[in-house]
């Protein structure tokens, strides 16, 4: 990956420099998606009887949001940090050593990060 890919913040606590891909990954959705549909609560009962009837555009309605475990967001935070930062303070780092380096900085600094990382994920979202 050129240094024309990424993208360089400094945080506010620390003042260390990361530096993030530019753009969202598709491995980063792909691997988002596997967890969010690995802990999803599907209800496949009333989508087959809304089909039987005729019925469209219910798919979404089988998915019972309010039954996805809160861990499922930190599980998709962790999996965005391990495919979008690259380096901090131009080291990089084994993609299961990242997060303890990520998570040992102040709070500030990787709510700093996760906004950045939202931001360029809403930027390159298909509509």
């Amino acid at each position: 990956m050129s240094t024309q890919d990424t993208i360089t913040i400094t945080l506010p606590k620390s003042g260390k420099r990361v530096a993030i891909t530019s753009y969202y990954p598709y491995g980063a959705s792909q691997a988002t998606q596997a967890i969010f549909l690995a802990n999803a609560k599907l209800d496949m009962s009333s989508a087959i009887k809304d089909s039987k009837a005729g019925v469209t555009g219910s798919a979404s309605e089988s998915i019972k949001m309010d039954e996805i475990d809160g861990t499922v967001i930190k599980l998709i935070t962790d999996e965005k940090i391990k495919y979008m930062v690259k380096a901090v303070d131009e080291v990089t780092y084994p993609k299961d050593e990242l997060l303890a380096v990520i998570y040992d900085l102040p709070a500030s600094d990787v709510e700093k990060i996760k906004d950045e990382i939202t931001r360029i994920e809403d930027a390159d979202s298909v509509d």
